[in-house]
């Protein structure tokens, strides 16, 4: 056990961490040597994130403690200190994998809705005004993050979980490892690399959506920000030089395929 949240059991590691949970779980998604797992638990619905531990850089991380998942732990922190919603994390601890394999395991608590690339994707859940609240919603905490001096490197729609589409409409930041702190004098390209996280995957995944709701985010973001309206031709300017240099837009992975893996899977 490396870290227990309040009021959480470190027994529950002992759950988790057996075969048998991960056999009945749902697997949310695999890539490279991580997967995601969603299932029923003693103290309700969890999402684990398992992330194997064998390449030699790991074991530095594990002596500096600064490995993926511990990150992300601190990421969440982070942001819930500063009121943004964010999974709450339950425990992180290591264990062996079936193939004897180092595994360090994140369990979190498992939030409802769908992801802002789900959302994009199934236009027809959304009608044009319940899109542009979305875009208002994410372009307001990306500016809040930019006036608090924090960013997230990885601030991509299917990272943003859209918990409700009535008037409470709250989004989640899902992946908490890429949270760093932004210096004075670097805000600026901080909310730039945020807002072309939130272009390039649409982008990538042929369903980036029209201008107007583009606009709609950067005016959020520029208000919540407390800059001035000038700022949003700046930053529409430099995103789509980021988005020209950019090699290929085309995710390495399909953020919205379904995992074919017969394990966890039903």
């Amino acid at each position: 056990m490396i870290r227990a949240g309040s009021g959480v059991d470190p027994a529950l590691a002992t759950e988790l961490g057996g075969p048998g949970w991960t056999a009945s779980a749902r697997l949310l998604k695999r890539e490279g040597g991580s997967a995601v797992y969603e299932g029923a638990s003693s103290v309700g619905r969890l999402v684990v994130k398992v992330m194997t531990l064998d390449r030699p850089k790991d074991a530095l991380s594990r002596l500096a403690g600064v490995t993926r998942l511990g990150r992300q732990w601190r990421g969440s922190e982070r942001l819930a200190q500063l009121g943004f919603q964010v999974a709450r994390p339950l425990l992180l601890w290591r264990g062996r994998g079936p193939q004897g394999k180092l595994v360090e395991a994140l369990a979190m608590e498992r939030l409802e809705g769908n992801t802002a690339l789900e959302l994009l994707a199934q236009r027809g859940r959304c009608d044009p005004d319940t899109l542009r609240r979305i875009a208002r919603r994410i372009g307001t905490d990306v500016g809040r993050m930019s006036a608090l001096g924090v960013y997230n490197r990885d601030h991509k729609p299917s990272n943003l979980l859209v918990m409700s589409l009535d008037a409470d409409l709250r989004v989640a930041v899902l992946d908490t490892v890429a949270i760093r702190r932004a210096r004075l004098g670097s805000r600026a390209l901080a909310r730039r690399r945020m807002l072309f996280a939130l272009a390039v995957e649409p982008l990538g995944t042929g369903i980036l959506p029209g201008v107007g709701v583009r606009l709609t985010v950067m005016r959020a973001c520029a208000r919540a920000a407390g800059l001035p309206a000038s700022v949003i031709a700046d930053d529409w300017r430099a995103v789509a030089r980021m988005l020209e240099r950019h090699k290929s837009p085309v995710p390495r992975t399909d953020p919205l395929a379904r995992p074919t893996d017969a394990q966890g899977a039903h």
